[in-house]
């Protein structure tokens, strides 16, 4: 008798297909996470892509526009430096316009600052 009841009971639920619906809804809810993890992370990827293109590598550009205009202010800056090194040793120092340009202090009441009459500030937006 009680092995004929744990029979039907085994036959109804398996039968029925609960245990295989069971682990069919488990494996299904697996899967979607797996789908909305890998989902999760290819909208991660393409967020830093869109990020790198429009914003990184334009910036990379800039920066570098900007270190060669600065490498090349420091040459025009020290073949100044080297030149004004040598009107010391020059025979017509006393009266050289040059000179006595750069020693005039009064056209410091100039509107534009060193930086703007040097053109640092002309290409940044």
């Amino acid at each position: 008798m009680n092995g004929e009841i744990i029979r039907i009971i085994f036959e109804v639920i398996l039968g029925g297909g609960w245990i295989v619906s069971l682990f069919t809804l488990r494996s299904t809810r697996k899967k979607s996470r797996a789908e909305a993890l890998q989902a999760e992370m290819e909208l991660g990827k393409n967020y830093v892509e869109e990020f790198t293109e429009n914003i990184v590598n334009p910036l990379k550009e800039k920066v570098k526009d900007l270190e060669n205009a600065t490498n090349g202010l420091k040459r025009e800056m020290a073949r100044l430096r080297k030149a004004i090194n040598k009107t010391n040793s020059c025979q017509w120092v006393d009266s050289c316009p040059v000179v006595r340009e750069l020693q005039d202090t009064s056209n410091s009441d100039t509107a534009a600052t060193p930086n703007e009459q040097a053109g640092l500030f002309d290409n940044i937006t």
